[in-house]
């Protein structure tokens, strides 16, 4: 197994040496010390790497496997959570390629998940669209029920059109697969939002998602998106002036 850090996705989050730090260091800013590089992964350490991978938010960690039929690694991965290591004198249990991949497409749901929320807050619908299935299925909140990946961008498009600055914050808590090719997913979600022209005031979301995917030409994505309220509220603050 072999990883590389795409340096342009790596924000310096710090998740992937938090959670497998005898794989990942941080710089000296504080950004993960494999950026624009790849290397090899010790056999034993393969099932931390693959954690470290998953816990980054913008899935700026690639986890390269050895093409079928070679060694496999001497780590037992657990499907969901982090690694667990053998004691000592214990021979561990090989992974299987399945495993592997499995952490894999754990890695790349993510990635459509929080490539999502980045799109809504950039307004970059055309990354936005690419997300979706045709025939993707929005609901959000009671406000909207939307059939299509055209109408759920187009509905996104006007909600935002008079916001300045957008910022939401996920936390995927559950990827459960319910078929080789479909999974579907928990999200937790906190959003502010800020009109153009009343900076003062923020409107503050805490929702949670529930996506479902589909595998579509080897890439994962979302065929139905539910946005379930928990707390809205508007706050104010003057802020200072930028100028």
């Amino acid at each position: 197994m072999r990883i590389s850090v795409d340096s342009e996705r790596c924000n310096g989050h710090g998740r992937c040496y938090t959670v497998s730090p005898d794989v990942y260091a941080p710089d000296d800013e504080g950004y993960c010390a494999d950026r624009d590089r790849d290397r090899e992964i010790l056999p034993r350490l393969e099932a931390d790497a693959a954690a470290g991978a998953r816990a980054c938010p913008e899935g700026a960690i690639t986890v390269i496997l050895p093409a079928e039929g070679d060694a496999m690694a001497p780590v037992t991965a657990g499907s969901a959570g982090s690694a667990e290591l053998p004691a000592p004198g214990q021979q561990a249990r090989p992974v299987s390629q399945e495993e592997l991949r499995q952490l894999v497409d754990r890695q790349q749901i993510s990635d459509v998940l929080y490539r999502y929320a980045s799109s809504v807050d950039y307004k970059d619908f055309t990354t936005l669209r690419s997300l979706f299935t045709d025939d993707a299925h929005g609901v959000y909140m009671t406000v909207a029920d939307l059939t299509g990946a055209d109408e759920i961008v187009k509905w996104i498009d006007g909600m935002t059109a008079d916001k300045s600055w957008q910022h939401h914050k996920l936390t995927v808590y559950h990827i459960d697969f319910t078929g080789p090719d479909e999974a579907s997913t928990l999200t937790y979600h906190t959003s502010h939002q800020t009109d153009a022209g009343d900076e003062s005031a923020v409107t503050l979301i805490v929702a949670r998602y529930r996506d479902k995917l589909r595998r579509v030409g080897g890439t994962w994505k979302i065929t139905e998106k539910i946005m379930e309220p928990g707390w809205m509220e508007q706050r104010r603050l003057p802020q200072p002036d930028a100028g």
